[in-house]
């Protein structure tokens, strides 16, 4: 039996699917925001989903993908918020949706810039440093296994881990402007 699928749809369908999985934890938090609650969060991501699939030929390449499905996810959590007035009597207003939805995306803003700015800080870092840290985040357990591969005893791994954490925490605000680093 022939495949249905064209390639050309095929790789319509992929680049859908690459796009979304790169905003997916965003925009489901970005509709729990919204519903307040995950289950219901849920259901309007995958009704955005759809919505976003049905219209996918609209999607300008090169843009913003997240900005455009986020109003399609946000009409999506107003017409749910519409429906649940309607049918419980519980509901938010619309220029209470929309509140939320512009705090949300101004906290989501600064957040995307703020990780921007660390991996600029973590380029500064030494290329030993920067893969200690990536180490003591990649590997789970004990840390005694990455103190012997970088010949460090396990307490002072803590304390060097540590310092270049507060070395990128302070970077990245410096950046922001909020505060001087230490010398």
């Amino acid at each position: 039996m022939e495949s249905t699928t064209s390639p050309t749809n095929e790789s319509r369908q992929d680049e859908f699917s690459k796009l979304v999985a790169s905003v997916e934890q965003r925009l489901r938090h970005f509709l729990l925001s919204l519903t307040c609650n995950p289950d219901d969060a849920e259901d309007v991501l995958q009704d955005s989903y759809e919505v976003a699939w049905r219209r996918f030929d609209d999607f300008q390449e090169g843009t913003n993908f997240y900005h455009w499905v986020s109003r399609i996810a946000y009409n999506q959590a107003r017409n749910f918020n519409r429906r649940r007035k309607r049918h419980r009597g519980l509901g938010l207003s619309d220029e209470v949706l929309a509140s939320l939805a512009r705090i949300h995306s101004g906290y989501s803003e600064f957040l995307e810039v703020r990780q921007q700015l660390l991996q600029q800080c973590l380029q500064k870092l030494k290329p030993i440093d920067r893969a200690l840290l990536f180490d003591s985040y990649r590997e789970e357990g004990p840390k005694s296994a990455i103190a012997d591969r970088y010949g460090v005893r396990g307490d002072l791994l803590y304390k060097k881990l540590f310092r270049l954490r507060v070395r990128l925490f302070e970077c990245v605000n410096f950046a922001l402007g909020r505060k001087n680093p230490h010398s």
